[in-house]
């Protein structure tokens, strides 16, 4: 893209902006040849297509020359590779809607297209996209290709008084495609232009600035921040009322752990304390955390050694000469050799000012002091919580944190997209029954909640990380995987 994308209040701009930045008479040019090869393969073929036309006419759908080089994203992740295998299979299905929406009369093809949209299981795999491609190909200057980012497009600009969601017929439809031509009419724009400008509408932009959180936190905000009851919260920082001023927040990656404990912390800590993170990894040592020795560069070039700090005796040591609450969070804590970074620490965090230890290296005393609360994190698809040293266990107060359906819904806020984010969130917990390694509602939380964004969360972090935990299983994330292309291909 280039130079800064204008608001859409200047609607007009924006769609120039977006003519400078895309070429659109390649892109136009492109398409529409690839547009007129299909129809031709159509017209031939339609009903009796083999297993390579079929993949053939997918490639077609989505060529365009975009910046000089040609692609072929215009429907991702519809009609690309495995998602456009499962249209097809069985082949005699595909051939059978084929030629019902290609060669019968616009009236009857219309009333297919209305069975397919209000049953997905009429025709698997086809979703909005494969009927309404054929419909636009056959009259692209009534028709217009339906899917769900180009809907969010004509939605956000307030043109469909319906916003953007699942299910829906034929005079859904419709009445988008009418909208749609309403739209192209109003700026110039061809056919082939049509759904790339209303894609870039719909697309979720990203937020350049980021302002600190201020401090302090009520905890009514670290409510409404993390999405989890104010009831839970307030139960669990009055565990830091006790003796026992450390908690360990633990479950499967993706459940918010580091951010709730920071959420946390920031309310500990209130307008005068201090809150500090550190991660754990497996080069981490005592060293680093508590004191030990240095090299330092003498004069006349010889070496000598001197004791330094580590970064939690010098946060302890900040802490001594205030009466406010520090906060210091462990992220992955359980990444490190945990006895041998912690040393005498394992009997400070208990017994706090009443017990001191002499260090090692510097010879001083060294105590924990009272307002000083450690929080830290363990994500349990790394270790078991059960395979943490007992001693370090009883400790720590156990928060346990788990992919949670209710914290995703809240965070969606319950529009129409959030539909098929919960539909895809439920599918994987469904699959994955082990509640240690469960993906977390995180995975879910991105920007763009179109089919094409999850798809791009499925194969670029979901499918990654189950591909390790069903080393040995692989059927089942084939399977799996076959689940998520074919629901969220539907939908693209």
């Amino acid at each position: 893209m280039t130079d800064t994308r204008p608001p859409l209040s200047d609607l007009r701009r924006f769609v120039d902006w977006w003519r400078d930045s895309y070429e659109p008479a390649s892109l136009v040019e492109s398409r529409r040849r690839a547009e007129q090869q299909a129809r031709e393969l159509l017209d031939e073929f339609a009903g009796t297509m083999t297993a390579d036309q079929a993949l053939e006419l997918g490639r077609l759908f989505n060529t365009g020359e975009w910046g000089g080089a040609m692609k072929h994203n215009r429907f991702t992740p519809a009609f690309v590779g495995a998602t456009m295998s499962r249209v097809i299979d069985p082949l005699d299905q595909f051939n059978q809607w084929t030629e019902r929406l290609w060669r019968r009369p616009i009236d009857e093809s219309l009333s297919y297209v209305d069975e397919i949209l209000k049953n997905v299981s009429a025709f698997p795999g086809a979703g909005r996209s494969y009927p309404t491609m054929l419909m636009y190909l056959r009259d692209p200057d009534r028709f217009a290709i339906w899917l769900q980012i180009t809907h969010q497009g004509l939605a956000t600009l307030g043109r469909l008084d319906e916003s953007r969601g699942r299910g829906g017929g034929v005079e859904r439809y419709l009445r988008y495609c009418e909208a749609a031509q309403r739209f192209a009419a109003d700026f110039g724009l061809a056919p082939q232009e049509i759904d790339a400008v209303l894609a870039e509408i719909g697309r979720p932009q990203p937020v350049d600035d980021f302002d600190p959180p201020p401090m302090p936190r009520p905890l009514a905000e670290v409510a409404e921040r993390t999405h989890l009851p104010l009831e839970q919260l307030e139960e669990w920082v009055a565990l830091f009322q006790g003796s026992k001023k450390q908690a360990l927040l633990y479950g499967p990656p993706g459940t918010g752990k580091t951010f709730v404990a920071e959420e946390i912390g920031l309310h500990l800590a209130g307008p005068d304390g201090k809150v500090e993170t550190v991660q754990f990894h497996p080069s981490f040592s005592y060293e680093d955390f508590i004191e030990g020795l240095r090299p330092v560069s003498n004069p006349g070039g010889t070496i000598g050694y001197e004791v330094r700090p580590g970064i939690f005796k010098r946060f302890c040591e900040d802490a001594k000469n205030s009466t406010a609450t520090h906060v210091f969070i462990i992220d992955e804590i359980n990444r490190a050799e945990l006895g041998a970074v912690l040393g005498e620490l394992m009997m400070l965090l208990e017994y706090r000012v009443r017990k001191s230890v002499l260090l090692p290296y510097s010879q001083e005393r060294f105590f924990v002091p009272e307002n000083v609360v450690v929080l830290a994190t363990m994500n349990t698809a790394d270790r078991s919580l059960a395979l943490v040293d007992f001693a370090l266990r009883r400790r720590f107060h156990a928060l346990e944190m788990r992919p949670s359906r209710d914290v995703l819904s809240a965070h969606l806020g319950g529009g129409e997209s959030a539909d098929l984010v919960l539909e895809f969130f439920d599918l994987v917990q469904r699959e994955v029954d082990n509640r240690d390694f469960a993906p977390g509602h995180s995975y879910w939380m991105g920007d763009d909640a179109t089919a094409a964004g999850l798809y791009r969360i499925w194969r670029y972090e979901l499918y990654p990380y189950l591909s390790e935990y069903w080393f040995e299983h692989r059927s089942r994330l084939n399977d799996l995987d076959a689940k998520v292309t074919k629901m969220l291909s539907e939908e693209a």
